[in-house]
């Protein structure tokens, strides 16, 4: 789940200055990016707005996600009604989504549910409410260059695995693709797009799959700075050892 703020905009405001917020951060620019995604049509303007909570809410005037490249859509339902969010979600989704399509390789985002076009109960979740909250894919570097969004199960959470050590070890259970230095500083990209693009209240993805990552951006990318930053946003919720 990512979970956003409601009441501000989601536009390319936030980051106009054209760099990360990561002190020191001289690669994370955002300038080239939001020219090259200048073609979204940002309805700052929307009357959408979230009632109550993301566990018991509703959505008024919720906008529909719209069909982009970037996104890889895939609803539970038949009916394809999940893909309703406040516009400040929506914003969020498409700028991120874009961005990292260009970043690397035309990898389109995997978005499974946000909220139907009222809100209210979305089975079989518990939030997804009131159109603040989505389901999204990790990335996976698959070499050459080749990167895919994918909704998979990294570590076992079934049986004697479920916390996600190998059994009898001290070592972590998690899928050998995941713990590849790409796809973990692809992922940790992410999350920081996330976080410049929009006031998101939280990330939630498995608390193992945040350990691998943590060792990953402190002892390879050198960002324990932004990372301890970051990390209050950082939830550990049941049933996200497959998605965010």
């Amino acid at each position: 789940i990512v979970l956003v703020m409601f009441g501000v905009q989601a536009q390319v405001a936030p980051i106009s200055g054209g760099a990360s917020s990561d002190p020191g951060q001289a690669e994370f620019q955002f300038g080239p990016i939001l020219q090259a995604c200048d073609h979204l049509n940002f309805n700052s303007h929307s009357a959408s707005e979230a009632v109550g909570k993301q566990s018991a809410g509703s959505l008024v005037s919720g906008v529909k996600l719209p069909d982009r490249s970037y996104f890889n859509k895939n609803w539970q339902s038949s009916n394809n009604d999940e893909q309703y969010g406040t516009i400040e979600l929506v914003n969020t989704l498409e700028l991120t989504a874009c961005y990292m399509n260009l970043m690397f390789e035309s990898t389109p985002l995997k978005v499974h549910d946000l909220s139907v076009q009222n809100g209210g109960k979305l089975n079989p979740h518990k939030s997804h409410q009131n159109g603040l909250d989505v389901d999204v894919g990790f990335y996976l570097y698959e070499g050459t260059s080749n990167y895919v969004n994918v909704w998979k199960e990294m570590c076992d959470r079934e049986g004697e695995g479920k916390n996600c050590y190998a059994a009898g070890t001290g070592k972590y259970n998690v899928d050998l693709q995941f713990l590849h230095p790409d796809s973990l500083t692809t992922n940790w990209w992410f999350i920081k797009t996330l976080i410049n693009v929009y006031d998101v209240r939280a990330i939630a993805f498995d608390q193992v799959l945040q350990d691998v990552l943590e060792t990953h951006v402190r002892d390879v990318l050198g960002e324990g700075e932004a990372w301890d930053r970051h990390k209050p946003l950082f939830a550990d919720w049941p049933g996200h050892h497959d998605h965010y």
